[in-house]
């Protein structure tokens, strides 16, 4: 992925079953925490959510505080483009 996805850019259609998510600066396959590379994540999830795209996300760190940081950006992510989760029980 481009660090300028756009909407129309991404067609990924009906199909798109899981996303394995990890960033990197584009020089190499590098595995870094969501949000800390150039991968454009928010115009991503953007577009999955416009086009009602609602696959598996699958984060793939390489070492165990990768992991906590992809976490807690994942959550962050998907409040900012999803809205925050219902705290509320019945």
């Amino acid at each position: 992925w481009s660090s300028d996805v756009c909407s129309s850019d991404l067609r990924l259609g009906e199909h798109m079953g899981e996303i394995h998510l990890h960033d990197n600066r584009g020089t190499r396959d590098e595995h870094l925490p969501l949000l800390e590379g150039n991968i454009n994540f928010r115009g991503i999830f953007c577009s999955l959510k416009e086009q009602g795209i609602h696959p598996v996300f699958t984060l793939e760190p390489h070492t165990i505080e990768h992991a906590k940081r992809s976490l807690k950006n994942f959550r962050t992510l998907i409040d900012e483009i999803y809205g925050p989760p219902c705290r509320e029980t019945l």
